[in-house]
């Protein structure tokens, strides 16, 4: 007759094999510590995977981290220490990192451009009520009379800069 147990008390194993010898039979038992049969099944184990996309951000070293489906999912403990965020998260962190790593130049290049182009409507509008609540609401009447228009919304765009000019004389 062939009786198996599986025993997780080496104490009690012991027991049973003194036992058996004191009936005359030799055990045919071994004992496998817990952490011996953990290290077992994570040797057989295949290693995870994500099963859709994932993105994480790092904020110990500022990084944004990407995976796809079925990347292997990292141990590493600055990995452990990720949060996990949202695709939408994820791409405007990257974008601020990447507009964060401009050369200055491209920077400076990018302001000059902005000031040759012409004057939103809106930058004209909160002008001309700043100049209107100083008292000036005749002279901005004859300014836009002068450019032939009757509202500051109808001043073409390549004669905002012009009307800026002559509102700050005002």
């Amino acid at each position: 007759m062939k009786i198996e147990i599986n025993l997780q008390a080496p104490e009690l194993v012991d027991a049973i094999n003194n036992l058996a010898n004191t009936w005359g039979a030799a055990p045919q038992s071994t004992t496998t510590s817990k952490s011996e049969k953990i290290k077992e099944k994570e040797d057989s184990k295949e290693p995870d995977t994500f099963k859709k996309a994932s993105y994480f951000y790092h904020s110990g070293s500022d990084s944004y981290l990407a995976f796809k489906k079925g990347d292997e999912v990292p141990t590493d403990p600055d990995f452990l220490d990720s949060d996990s965020i949202t695709k939408k998260e994820y791409d405007k962190g990257v974008a601020e990192q990447k507009k964060a790593e401009e050369p200055e130049e491209k920077k400076e290049d990018s302001s000059d451009e902005k000031s040759d182009e012409a004057p939103t409507v809106e930058e004209v509008r909160a002008k001309t009520a700043e100049v209107a609540k100083a008292g000036k609401k005749e002279e901005i009447k004859d300014l836009l009379a002068e450019l032939g228009v009757s509202a500051v919304s109808k001043i073409p765009e390549d004669q905002r800069a012009e009307y800026l000019e002559k509102l700050a004389e005002l």
